[in-house]
């Protein structure tokens, strides 16, 4: 039963962390309406996860919204530098002709696009 738990927890708070970026996401593109629709959707992932929770099961951790936040909050990183690293202007050309799913680089890097957006990034194998 507490696997079933921790296994919904664990998808819910990927969820919670894939919204984060897609809201960041809509607000820098001035996409008032779906910025709107992920806000609901996150506060309904948010009462999800709080019902999951409890404060026996419940571990503190560090969501990965929280660790670029410091990132540049504290550390004084560079955000928009970043995502200019990440989307040049070629992958850029890339995912708004070809729309792919992964786009390779030359480093041996793999960005991982949902609907025009790079999601994630992961070393290829």
């Amino acid at each position: 039963m507490a696997n079933k738990r921790d296994d919904r927890l664990a998808s819910l708070q990927e969820r919670h962390e894939k919204l984060l970026v897609e809201l960041e996401s809509a607000k820098g593109l001035q996409e008032k309406h779906h910025a709107r629709r992920v806000m609901v959707e996150l506060a309904d992932v948010e009462r999800q996860i709080s019902k999951l929770q409890t404060p026996a099961a419940h571990k503190p951790y560090v969501s990965d919204h929280a660790v670029v936040r410091w990132l540049e909050r504290v550390r004084g990183m560079d955000m928009a530098a970043v995502r200019r690293e990440i989307l040049t202007p070629e992958r850029a050309h890339v995912i708004e002709t070809l729309s792919p799913v992964t786009v390779k680089t030359a480093e041996g890097i793999d960005l991982v696009v949902r609907d025009k957006v790079v999601v994630t990034v992961r070393r290829r194998k």
